[in-house]
């Protein structure tokens, strides 16, 4: 077996810390040959209808293939222990050296490495105690999130998860959204393999911080592409405080995000997206090592789509991390990069990985850029921070990927992929490029390049003020309102407008616009209101819209703002 050094990292750098065992013992990870593909379904990739079916195929295919080399194993007097994985044809052993290298060599192998840990010395850029700001962050507003929620997306519904140091689960950005105070299961709703906590921690911060780019929002103040996601995480990165983490603990927590609650037929614990801020850097494996591989695909068969950092080893070509180097297809792994979004034609940062893949020296890479410069977020202390990386990038487009799940729940990981590739903004040379990849995520191009929902999808089109535009206070003003229907056909739909603020009286009732085919749009449906005197420049009014069509419903909110008779303002 050849003796290599192996390196996880959370797109840093890394140093490997020494094992604690019996001087003739080591820790491997046997990778077994599979003779067949286990995935062999129509509905790989579908998390609502394929899950269980694929869950169950691959505990059931793991046991047959594993079974002789398991029978070894609990026949040998020289094996301390062992953990065989389903979610790939891996069997975790500790034992004797020798006779793992006997092992090593069986023709049942395909390859063996060694289980080592890591350890986090130094991020790319943190800047701490950043002030809360209101609004979106500058970084959302570049890759069009506010566009989305505008339509109604903003993850509601999706679950994301993290594989990274931990997450603060006390933030007051985050504690709302995370699964296990959302009546999960705690065991379904955070994995801490050295079994610290039963609830989310985080001693290093990256993990906080990634998870806030996802989802984390407080008080008008939002850092988080999809602020009404749900989230779960997995701490099976550095978690510092003495506590390690091995190439085995990735490896279980894939097969703990297949399946968080062990029940194959629930849905709702699986998570929509993986975001994975880790890497291994060149020269510990060779490129294209393949240890991650089939636990990837398969969690991307049960409906998760996965996404790596390319790494901060830029600008020096072909230096995309393992295993975001891989090209068995122009999908997979999908790696991204990180551009300035504050800057003028958002440069691609100088520290983020390159292109070519080092598999061939040929294969463009990244998949896609986001914002990474720069970025605000979450902080483990309960405040603010400010980090650059590639890490920061990949959170952008895990919650990009909630938000096109909350459009579409049955879509797979490569209608959700070739939509976020395809609908990117082209940065850097004409096409793809081994800096930006595709380009600069688009959320809300992204939508109109995703498969049809089986459901009506009603969005508010346009919004306005006939005449002068103005909302004063003590006037009667005409609302219209444009309907878009991004979804499947619809029936009939019905729209009523509705406000709890006794100040606001609407004179019409509901309206009704008759079917909508897909990508039609409504006539401009107007409603009377009535403001009381009783409003000052400067105040919101809220208003809701309750859409349906058939059995479809949906709410949409909108915003509008007291005009001081100059200036007439309508926020979606």
């Amino acid at each position: 077996m050849k003796s290599n050094k192996y390196l996880l990292s959370i797109l840093t750098i890394l140093s490997v810390i020494p094992v604690v065992c019996l001087a003739s013992e080591r820790t491997v990870l046997f990778r077994l040959r599979n003779d067949s593909p286990v995935i062999n379904s129509n509905l790989a990739g579908n998390k609502s209808l394929g899950h269980a079916g694929i869950i169950q195929n691959l505990r059931e295919a793991s046991t047959v293939s594993q079974s002789d080399f398991v029978n070894v194993l609990e026949n040998s007097s020289k094996i301390s222990s062992f953990k065989p994985f389903w979610i790939a044809n891996i069997v975790k052993v500790t034992g004797d050296s020798a006779e793992l290298d006997v092992l090593a060599a069986r023709s049942d192998v395909e390859s063996a490495v060694e289980d080592l840990p890591i350890e986090l010395i130094t991020p790319v850029e943190i800047h701490e105690q950043a002030l809360s700001v209101n609004g979106p962050e500058s970084s959302l507003v570049a890759i069009n999130a506010p566009q989305a929620w505008a339509l109604g997306l903003d993850g509601t519904g999706s679950l994301v998860c993290s594989f990274d140091t931990g997450v603060e689960g006390t933030h007051s950005a985050l504690s709302s959204k995370y699964r296990g105070n959302n009546g999960g299961a705690p065991a379904a709703s955070w994995y801490d393999p050295s079994g610290h906590s039963s609830y989310p921690i985080d001693l290093n911060g990256h993990g906080t911080h990634t998870m806030g780019t996802m989802i984390g929002s407080e008080n008008g103040d939002t850092v988080g592409v999809a602020p009404g996601a749900q989230w779960i995480a997995a701490a099976v990165v550095d978690r510092g405080g003495g506590v390690n983490q091995t190439i085995s603990d990735i490896l279980a927590g894939f097969e703990w995000a297949a399946d968080p609650d062990g029940d194959p037929n629930t849905t709702d614990d699986v998570p929509d997206v993986l975001n994975n801020s880790w890497g291994i850097p060149l020269g510990y494996f060779p490129p294209c090592e393949a240890t991650f591989w089939e636990a990837i695909d398969n969690l991307e068969a049960a409906g998760v789509v996965c996404l790596f950092a390319a790494g901060n080893e830029g600008p020096n070509a072909s230096s995309i991390r393992i295993p975001a180097d891989r090209i068995a297809s122009a999908l997979n792994s999908f790696s991204v990069g990180a551009v300035d979004g504050a800057g003028q034609d958002f440069p691609v940062a100088n520290f983020s990985s390159r292109g070519p893949s080092a598999c061939d020296y040929s294969t463009i890479k990244p998949e896609v850029t986001a914002p990474g410069v720069g970025i605000r977020s979450t902080s483990r202390t309960g405040g603010y921070t400010i980090m650059s990386g590639t890490s920061m990038a990949t959170p952008h487009v895990a919650g990009a990927v909630a938000i096109l799940r909350q459009f579409n729940p049955q879509a797979t990981p490569t209608e959700i992929k070739l939509a976020l590739m395809n609908s990117a903004l082209d940065l850097g040379q004409p096409g793809e490029d081994n800096d930006y990849g595709w380009g600069l995520i688009d959320i809300r191009r992204a939508i109109d390049y995703m498969p049809t929902p089986s459901n009506p999808f009603i969005a508010i089109a346009s919004s306005g003020i006939s005449g002068d535009g103005l909302a004063v206070p003590g006037g009667t003003l005409n609302f219209g309102i444009i309907l878009d229907n991004l979804g499947a056909d619809a029936p009939g739909v019905r729209a009523n407008l509705t406000c709890s603020d006794s100040r606001v009286q609407i004179l019409s009732g509901a309206q009704v616009c008759g079917p909508l085919a897909h990508g039609d749009s409504s006539t401009t449906l107007t409603w009377s209101i009535v403001l009381s005197d009783n409003f000052t420049p400067g105040e919101n009014i809220s208003l809701e819209l309750n859409i349906t069509a058939g059995d479809w419903t949906a709410q949409r909110n909108l915003t509008i703002v007291i005009s001081d008779l100059t200036t007439p303002v309508i926020n979606p």
